[in-house]
């Protein structure tokens, strides 16, 4: 069996109506442009959540957002015809709590937030390289071995919320050692090779002829792997400020 992305998968295409003889359908250049409009959504209200963070509205934006988003996450999974309007949703209110985040962890460690937007500009801009360039080819055993590097990531984060009901945490998540920034580091190429699968997944997706409102969930699947991203490099970089 092909091993996709989860939220980006050859299921998802299987589960389409295609229409050969539709005009409106996906193109690669749509799926870019609706990525940049998410993407430049996300940023606008990053500087809000960012503004906010240290306000006694700051905490409560940011847990409401990140349950908001769960919610679209999950309607979105199964109804990709409304990626139109919840997309665009999705980003507005992913942009709240990524700037809280941001602000929280750069004012612990002043400029970490900078660099990990910096540092994952770089990365998105090097693996869309790397995948047009065909330097790094996305075949079926460079999938599968992504995909379950993923899920062995989602496992060990799901461990560290269930200890952390009982008050302990997995050290080599959170501490600021040799195996914490070495996790780290693991964590950020497994992100940043998830790159890869979206990229290979819009390029499928557009061949086969997938409808038009796709480009927007395409931007919305890439837009989680970017989030993504960056968070991991915003932890990294705060281990590293630690030491």
């Amino acid at each position: 069996m092909a091993a996709q992305n989860p939220v980006f998968n050859i299921k998802t295409l299987r589960n389409l109506a295609l229409d050969t003889s539709e005009v409106q359908t996906m193109t690669v250049h749509g799926s870019i442009n609706k990525t940049s409009l998410l993407l430049m959504m996300m940023i606008a209200t990053s500087v809000v959540g960012w503004n906010i963070a240290d306000t006694e509205l700051g905490m409560f934006a940011t847990v409401g957002a990140m349950i908001a988003n769960l919610v679209l996450c999950l309607v979105l999974v199964r109804k990709q015809n409304l990626a139109p309007s919840l997309a665009p949703a999705y980003a507005l209110v992913e942009g709240i709590a990524i700037g809280a985040i941001s602000a929280w962890t750069d004012r612990a460690y002043p400029g970490v937030a900078l660099n990990a937007l910096m540092l994952t500009t770089a990365c998105v801009a090097l693996m869309l390289g790397l995948y047009r360039t065909r330097i790094i080819v996305v075949n079926e055993r460079m999938k599968s071995v992504i995909l379950s590097a993923t899920m062995a990531i989602g496992v060990v984060y799901i461990i560290d919320l269930v200890m952390m009901f009982f008050g302990h945490s997995m050290p080599m998540i959170h501490s600021g050692g040799v195996y914490g920034i070495i996790f780290s580091v693991v964590v950020v190429g497994v992100a940043a090779a998830n790159l890869l699968l979206d990229f290979a997944m819009i390029e499928q997706f557009s061949a086969q002829r997938a409808p038009r409102y796709m480009e927007w969930y395409a931007g919305f699947a890439l837009l989680v792997t970017i989030v993504w991203l960056y968070l991991e490099i915003l932890r990294l970089l705060g281990k590293i400020s630690k030491r």
